[in-house]
């Protein structure tokens, strides 16, 4: 028996490799191959399967593993116990981890629904998806979808289970065929003793497939020694790391090494040397041709290879290598996520082997093995040295999975020691005694404990149900508004782009109410965002456009009145067109298409409306290789004249950084003044004067560049008796898969300001706080219960995390106040961090806000979905209807998934 499921384990895994492969090939050189070709390989490889069952393992006696009946059926309740904790998790999260659906799952799913065009995978700016990794998981996560007919969470999910349980049998067994039936079961209680083994195979990620093949290898060159250096199982052996080495980017790093100490540990004759080599070749060469195919004439460069120009300085840098190595000492001592650390399992397993042991030597094949796994450590040491990518954040998301890989190969290695030359286990046939009776069955105890306490603990890791409401279809929500910030999320499953606009009717109350939403748009995780604000409607107003080099520029008109408005609009100097928008309804459009049609690359859109409407103008950019950005231009209005000066609080330059200051003069007459660039220590850097015709746009930028990246402010001086222009900063870095591109408007400067925040664990906010003055500004931010005392300098800009800030230790929203005895302007700044550990700049909002009851524009569906945050400056609440109109005026349902108060 034992002997039949070892069989299966090597067999199962084989076929997982060649069924990918196949696949794979298929699909690129002649097409999606039909399901019952499939199968048909499926039968194929069950009876080449079969023959070599007969042919090299049938005739082997099985180990004798009846001693062990009480330790057999301990090992078998804990494997139990844990394959339903896995199967609980996976039900609650069939879609896995990041990495399985922005990654692995959607490489699958390329190749299942792509076609003919699956290979604009490889073209795609999917920055955040490793175009670069190997492909056995989707592969093969693709061929299970192709032989069922749809792309059910099913498939990755049954995949991620065979090789997680796989990798358990192939250890137990394994062994137990080398060895015997107390040392296999008690390396299989060490592998369930590990918890994030198993967490890790819920992730449905690669790394469990390749800890499988990497112990598949080590396994079948042991039976080749056994069964006399057999030549099948040799090229086997590089059948299977072929595969390691399509699995993932490391297993390439196995590969070599494995290849290198099978040749160095070769002592024999040179015919048999070269036979050896053959074999193990004959078995590699399918599969590596399949991976040099795939990386030379498929796949981008690796995000490591990529960094090559920074190789130099990072080997060069003693403090990483310092770094690096703290990290792995800390690293393997928490390793595992277990209550009790499984290489204490380890330790204490090795004590019993030498206890029970006739003859306890270590020959050369553990050495063999040990040395491989020390150089695939020293391996991915030095990949740390030189990755371009933050240190920090590449050892936290990537290191205990590197030991995973290894782990399974190194308990099998501990339980195999004590293995003659010949392969068979000394011990096997030795007395058990009654005291080595007692010292195993306490190993087995201890082991079994070790084992359940923390896979507990893998159902406690079940992600627990989200904060959200269960999500409903609503026209119109009911929401009591405070000081407090509430939010509701809004979304749709159409796979086509809803939008329309929303309005927030008030109660019979004397309260006001503010509101800010943002519209996501979600390829993956948040890509971009961009910030609306309630606005009121006005009659009149101006914005700058802009088209060509991957920038557009559309507009959305709201006319949230009973009556008819008719706006009339003007793209081009002194030609006036007209466009009727019906009561509740809304026009949206790109500026270069009807009903507007510029002609121009850039310009000023200037409108007038018989009745008042809402407006709002986005600036979108897309280059190539970039993700899609979104920014908000704000609306000019000539009815709200500045007489004071006004305040970019923050822009960036240098780095990759631009910064272009958009003047916009919504006025009948010329506008005149200086506009003045400081770094954020407050020294002025350029200062130049300005001269807006009017309804025109000007756009500036600063004189000088700096030599490195350089944050700072912008202020506007209107000359005397003149009111100063609209401005909005696009602050840009357009460049590949990184690219950002926010825009910060202008505000006033005020000695009490309130912004609306948010944070957790990927998304943040900073506060950018900008000090006119010439005196250094004491600043107090943070909630009204408990704030903290901040100096602004000089002219400067002073950045204020949340995290600096108290009480705001876990993800969370609130209002946060910042005052101070002289004036003071006060911008928002939200980041994410992605997939790379890059924090990316996605949106900003001034503290100045307008006020008012409609947001302008919002979408939903086709990967968009739009938060709406309410909140009034009084402590007693404002109740009312928040109420989702389409551009025809007809109420639009849309999934609420979320409304709560959240402090």
């Amino acid at each position: 028996m034992p002997r039949t499921m070892l069989f299966l384990c090597i067999a199962i895994g084989l076929s997982a490799g060649i069924l990918s492969c196949t696949f794979f090939l298929w699909t690129w050189l002649v097409g999606t191959p039909a399901a019952g070709g499939l199968w048909l390989e499926l039968v194929a490889l069950a009876a080449l399967a079969a023959v070599l069952f007969r042919s090299r393992f049938k005739s082997e006696p099985p180990s004798s593993g009846g001693r062990y009946r009480a330790a057999s059926v301990v090992f078998l309740v804990v494997s139990l116990f844990v394959a339903g904790l896995f199967i609980v998790r996976v039900r609650d999260s069939p879609r896995g981890g990041w990495d399985a659906w922005a990654i692995w799952n959607l490489h699958a799913r390329f190749l299942y629904r792509g076609g003919e065009r699956w290979t604009d995978m490889f073209t795609a700016p999917f920055f955040w998806a490793h175009l670069d990794y190997p492909l056995l998981v989707p592969s093969l996560v693709a061929s299970g979808w192709t032989l069922v007919g749809s792309d059910t969470t099913a498939i990755p999910s049954f995949v991620a289970f065979i090789f997680t349980f796989g990798t358990l049998a192939l250890l137990v067994t394994s062994v137990f065929c080398l060895a015997n039936g107390g040392r296999g079961i008690a390396a299989g209680l060490i592998l369930l003793a590990t918890p994030d083994f198993f967490l890790q195979g819920t992730y449905q990620m690669a790394d469990v497939p390749l800890a499988f093949y990497i112990l598949l290898t080590i396994v079948l060159f042991y039976l080749s020694d056994k069964f006399e250096n057999d030549g099948l199982l040799l090229a086997l052996a590089g059948l299977s790391a072929g595969f390691a080495a399509w699995t993932k980017n490391e297993g390439l790093l196995f590969l070599v090494v494995i290849t290198v100490r099978f040749l160095a540990g070769i002592h024999k004759p040179l015919r048999i040397i070269w036979r050896e080599i053959g074999m193990f070749c004959c078995g590699l060469a399918p599969v590596l041709w399949i991976v040099v195919a795939f990386k030379s004439l498929l796949s981008p460069p690796n995000d490591i290879v990529s960094g090559t120009g920074l190789f130099a300085a990072h080997l060069k840098d003693p403090e990483r290598y310092a770094q690096i190595g703290a990290y792995f000492v800390h690293g393997i001592a928490v390793f595992g996520g277990a209550i009790v650390n499984p290489l204490i399992a380890v330790a204490a397993y090795l004590i019993y082997i030498r206890l029970s042991s006739a003859d306890s030597h270590t020959v050369r094949k553990q050495l063999g093995t040990i040395s491989v796994l020390a150089l695939m450590l020293t391996g991915y040491f030095f990949v740390y040295v030189v990755t371009p990518n933050d240190l920090d954040w590449h050892l936290d998301t990537s290191f205990q999975r590197l030991l995973l890989h290894l782990w399974p190969t190194l308990v099998f290695c501990v339980a195999c020691s004590g293995l003659g030359l010949e392969g068979r286990a000394v011990v096997a046939d030795a007395p058990v005694t009654v005291w080595k009776g007692r010292v195993l069955n306490f190993a087995v105890g201890f082991v079994a404990f070790a084992a359940i306490s923390p896979s507990i603990g893998l159902l406690k890791r079940t992600p627990a149900p989200p904060l959200e409401t269960k999500p409903s279809a609503q026209s119109v929500v009911r929401m009591s508004v405070g000081e407090e910030p509430v939010s509701i999320v809004t979304s749709s499953p159409a796979q086509t782009v809803q939008s329309g606009y929303a309005r927030f009717d008030r109660d019979e109350s004397d309260a006001s109410v503010s509101g800010l939403s943002f519209l996501d748009y979600r390829p993956h995780d948040l890509e971009s965002e961009v910030t609306v604000v309630a606005s009121a409607p006005i009659s009149a107003g101006v914005l700058p456009f802009r088209f060509g080099e991957g920038y557009k520029t559309s507009i959305a008109i709201t006319n949230p009145n009973s009556a008819s408005a008719d706006v009339t609009f003007s793209v081009e100097s002194n030609h006036d067109e007209h466009v009727e928008i019906p009561a509740n309804g809304q026009v949206t459009a790109y500026l270069d298409e009807p009903p507007f049609n510029a002609r121009n690359r850039e310009g000023t859109f200037v409108f007038h409306s018989s009745i008042g409407v809402a407006v709002l103008s986005l600036l979108t950019f897309q280059g190539k290789g970039t993700p899609f950005l979104m920014a908000n231009v704000r609306v000019a209005s000539a009815a709200a004249a500045r007489t004071q000066s006004v305040h970019i609080p923050y822009v960036a330059r240098g780095a990759g950084w631009s910064t272009e200051l958009m003047l916009v003069n919504p006025t009948p007459v010329v506008l005149s003044g200086h506009h003045r660039w400081y770094r954020a220590a407050g020294d002025l850097t350029d200062s130049a004067p300005y001269s807006i015709p009017p309804h025109a746009t000007v756009i500036c930028q600063a004189a000088s560049a700096p030599s490195g990246f350089e944050a700072g402010r912008i202020e506007i001086v209107a000359n005397r008796n003149m009111p100063a222009p609209y401005e909005t900063a696009v602050l840009a870095a357009t460049s590949g898969a990184q690219a950002r591109m926010v825009t910060v408007s202008d505000t006033k400067s005020a000695m009490d300001s309130t912004l609306y925040v948010e944070w957790s664990h990927s998304a943040d906010t900073d506060i950018e706080i900008a000090n006119p003055s010439r005196h250094a500004v004491t600043a107090r931010v943070g909630l009204v219960s408990a704030a903290k005392d901040f100096v602004v300098p000089p002219g400067g800009v002073l950045t204020v995390p949340l995290v600096s800030l108290p009480h705001f230790d876990k993800p969370d929203q609130a209002m946060v106040h910042v005052t101070a005895a002289s004036p003071l302007a006060v911008a928002a700044l939200r980041s994410l961090t992605d997939g790379f550990g890059h924090r990316r700049l996605i949106t900003t909002y001034s503290a100045d806000l307008p006020g008012g009851s409609i947001f302008p524009h919002f979408a939903i569906g086709g990967l968009f979905d739009t938060e709406f945050v309410l909140f009034g400056p009084n402590p007693t609440p404002a109740s009312g209807l928040l109420k989702f109109i389409r551009p025809t005026g007809q109420p639009m349902e849309v999934l609420v998934s979320r409304v709560e108060n959240k402090k």
